[in-house]
Order: C-alpha cells, then sequence, then structure tokens
C-alpha cells in the first residue's frame, strides 16, 4: 500500500489547508531509492485517502537502459515540456476541483511573478476554454504543464497555456493507475500533449536531446505499463534557464548560438541580453583582427617569423594557413578577416 511507505526516511510530510497533507521525497536523502521513495514526487493525502498523484521521480538513464534496453511499443519517446507542474483533483467533501504544484496545496505561490501559480492556472484554463466540471473525470487526478507570459523560464508566452502530461485513478488505495493521455487528448479540447518523437536508440536520442537548441528543454522516456520514466536534459536549455546575469555562462551560450546562427533569434526572446552579446561580439572582432594581423606579417608579409609569436597564436597560424593550403587556395581564395572571423567564432 502506498501510505505504508510514508514513514520512510527520506519523506516529507507536510500539512495544508484543511485536513490535506502534501508527501513529498526528500532529495537530500533519497539515496538510490528512486523506485520507491521517488513515487513521492507530489502526493496529496486527505484524511488518509490519496486524493492526487503526479509522475514519479525519473529513473537514472543508466538504469532505465539497464531494466528497458530495447526500445519496444511500451515506451513513448516524448517532449520535455518546459513549464511549471500543476495538479488538479476532485474533493469530494468540498465537492470542487482543487490545485496543486509539486509543493504546495491550492498553488498559492509563485517564482518571480507577483501573480500567483493558481491565478495563472485558472487563466491558462479561461484561455483554452476548459470547463474542468464539465470535462474533466471526478475520479481521476491530472498533471498539467503549465505556460503563461508571466512566469517565463527560458522561452517567453504570449499568451497562457495547458499541456497534459499525466491521469491517475486509484483502485482501493492499493494500486494507482496511469491512464494513456493520448486516448483522452480528443476529450480535452484545446489543452495539448506532448509530442511523440520516433526514435529507437537511446545512444541516437541522448545525442540529439541533449545539445539541441537552447529552447528546447530536452526528452522524456517512459514506460507505459509501469509508468517509469527517464530524462534527458538539454544542456544548452539548462545554461540559459540559469543564466540570471552571470557573464561566463552567457558567454559560453553566445557562442554556442552563434555557432548554430541563432544568436539574433535568442535576443528576439531575450533582449535583455543584446548589450552582452555586442560586447562578445566585439572580443571576437578584435582577435581576429590581431590575429589577421599577425597572418599577414608570418606568412604574407614576411615580416615576422611565426616562431617568435607565442605557442597559443602559433597554433591558430598553424591552423589557419593549413585551412588555406587545403580549401581555400585550391578554390582560388585567400584567408581574409571575414574568414578569420568565422575560425574564431567556430571554436
Amino acid at each position: 500500500m502506498y501510505l505504508d511507505l510514508i514513514n520512510l526516511d527520506g519523506i516529507n510530510v507536510k500539512a495544508g489547508s484543511f485536513t490535506y497533507c502534501m508527501i513529498t521525497y526528500d532529495k537530500k536523502n533519497m539515496g538510490g531509492k528512486h523506485s520507491t521513495i521517488g513515487l513521492y514526487r507530489s502526493v496529496v493525502v486527505r484524511e488518509h485517502q490519496i486524493v492526487c498523484y503526479s509522475p514519479p521521480k525519473s529513473l537514472a538513464p543508466e538504469y532505465f537502459i539497464e531494466k528497458y534496453p530495447v526500445i519496444t511499443s511500451d515506451i513513448v519517446v516524448q517532449e520535455f515540456v518546459e513549464g511549471t507542474m500543476i495538479n488538479a483533483f476532485w474533493d469530494t467533501e468540498t465537492s470542487a476541483w482543487e490545485i496543486a504544484t509539486r509543493k504546495v496545496i491550492g498553488a498559492r505561490a509563485s517564482f518571480s511573478s507577483e501573480k500567483q501559480f493558481r491565478d495563472m492556472f485558472f487563466e491558462a484554463l479561461a484561455e483554452c476554454g476548459l470547463n474542468m466540471e464539465e470535462t474533466l473525470d471526478k475520479n481521476m487526478c491530472y498533471s498539467f504543464v503549465m505556460q503563461h507570459p508571466d512566469n517565463r523560464i527560458v522561452t517567453p508566452h504570449k499568451k497562457p497555456a495547458l499541456c497534459l502530461v499525466a491521469m491517475y485513478s486509484f483502485e482501493d488505495q492499493t494500486n494507482i493507475i496511469h491512464h494513456d493521455i493520448y486516448e483522452q487528448r480528443y476529450r480535452i479540447k484545446n489543452v495539448r500533449v506532448p509530442n511523440i518523437y520516433e526514435y529507437n536508440d537511446y545512444n541516437q536520442i541522448q545525442k540529439i536531446f541533449t545539445n539541441a537548441s537552447c529552447f528546447l528543454m530536452g526528452v522524456v522516456i517512459y514506460n507505459k505499463t509501469t509508468d517509469e520514466r527517464m530524462k534527458y536534459r538539454n544542456k544548452k536549455f539548462e545554461t540559459a534557464k540559469n543564466i540570471r546575469g552571470e557573464k561566463e555562462k552567457l558567454k559560453y551560450l553566445f557562442h554556442s548560438l552563434k555557432r548554430e546562427g541563432r544568436a539574433e533569434k535568442f535576443l528576439e526572446m531575450f533582449p535583455e541580453h543584446t548589450e552582452r552579446f555586442a560586447e562578445f561580439n566585439a572580443d571576437i572582432t578584435k582577435a581576429a583582427n590581431g590575429l589577421f594581423r599577425c597572418y599577414l606579417n608570418c606568412y604574407v608579409n614576411k615580416r615576422q617569423p611565426i616562431a617568435a609569436m607565442e605557442p597559443e597564436t602559433k597554433k591558430h597560424l598553424y591552423a589557419l594557413h593549413q585551412l588555406y593550403k587545403t580549401e581555400l587556395r585550391p578554390n582560388n581564395q585567400h584567408v581574409t578577416p571575414e574568414i578569420v572571423n568565422e575560425y574564431i567564432a567556430s571554436f
């Protein structure tokens, strides 16, 4: 019985409003118990009855892959949706739908906005035209990811939106049954579900989604039968999310975006970084001009022997001249400031 696990080390029990309790795992004391304590990512109990459950904590990729080495029809590879998790459940005592974030019953909290998650969620409901009492099954609880203009994480949103990521029901408080959200999407209109990706190789998935565009959060891989899951997080998304004005992280992101040709798109969404990006661009131009002058002095005008250069400069001069011999000269091209600029930006 799920409630029997509450006394385990690594479980937090927090009293909520009325007779609610919120049960969550203690991340610091979990150890490797993801298959037991990890079930308590966010569980709401009222008078010893589970009324709300959310998707469990993800397993470590190596453990999930060891357990499910082949991506069969039971394994779903889906979009990792950016936003804030909001769980909804029917309260039989009050005869009304109640909501909760991962740790706060009632969702009366926020990260950086003066507006509470509760208010944002109901604005998203109105935008979607979703009437919970008429549409949702009162015998189930629902996990949504909420996106809202006032709750920006990385990608800005022009209007509130909801994505349904999980549905659960309870069997005599002894079993938690998860339901297929993709079978319900046509009944719950204007609320989308995560996109499904057609991949069948873990290595390919990891390669694609851990180094994708900074606007993509990553990928979730889960077993439809057991509800066990794993995640690959996109490093660039995490960098963008955690920038918070830190110059070195922002500089790393700038170079990654510049290599991909995505810097302008990023600044459309994060105009507050325009001045910093201009500084980084100026640094590249300055370095490129200096390296180009050294190249001219060593290889074109023969005014300075390359042996006299600093080791770091010498390394780049050799690389540029190799580029000239193998790619530029065969096409009647020369080393120019623009080519040096591209070379510096490439690393």
